[in-house]
């Protein structure tokens, strides 16, 4: 199992903690960022699905763009709720796992979502980190990529994969 005792096995201390570090203080950016987005009013299209603003090339099945900074803090939770499963079927899909394209976009939907977390996107980064994990073993290339949002998902956000 992944997971052991609460500690990862394959994950070095120092790179947990200072992807943690840079995480934390790249989301208090975002955060001040978006209340004064919220004070303007100035919102994502939510007209506009989540997958679609991330360009998905048919044939690669990967994000053709990168989140754009003014995009991420104008999105909603809500919008990031909505866009977490889309976003695992869309990884299952390109058969590339969790690729560095990909692994843009989660850390930049992570970036916004609050803790506590709600029961649904609770459950929803659980499926996420089960997928991401998946990804790691299956593809090696990915490890850094892989290695970030586990250690952001299960030590930031809380979370573990379910069990067996």
């Amino acid at each position: 199992m992944y997971f052991q005792q609460g500690c990862y096995l394959k994950i070095p201390k120092e790179l947990k903690d200072a992807s943690i570090k840079r995480f934390i203080e790249l989301k208090q950016m975002v955060d001040r960022e978006r209340g004064e987005m919220r004070k303007k009013r100035r919102q994502f299209d939510k007209s506009q699905s989540f997958i679609d603003l991330m360009q998905i090339n048919p044939k690669s099945a990967l994000p053709t763009r990168d989140p754009d900074y003014t995009e991420i803090v104008s999105l909603s939770e809500i919008v990031v709720h909505y866009a977490i499963e889309p976003l695992i079927k869309q990884i299952k899909k390109s058969k590339k796992g969790a690729s560095y394209e990909y692994g843009l976009w989660i850390f930049a939907l992570l970036l916004v979502l609050e803790k506590p977390l709600v029961p649904d996107v609770s459950a929803e980064l659980n499926d996420l980190l089960g997928v991401i994990i998946e990804c790691q073993e299956n593809f090696p290339e990915q490890k850094p990529t892989c290695d970030l949002i586990i250690v952001i998902i299960a030590e930031y956000f809380g979370q573990r994969p379910m069990q067996e």
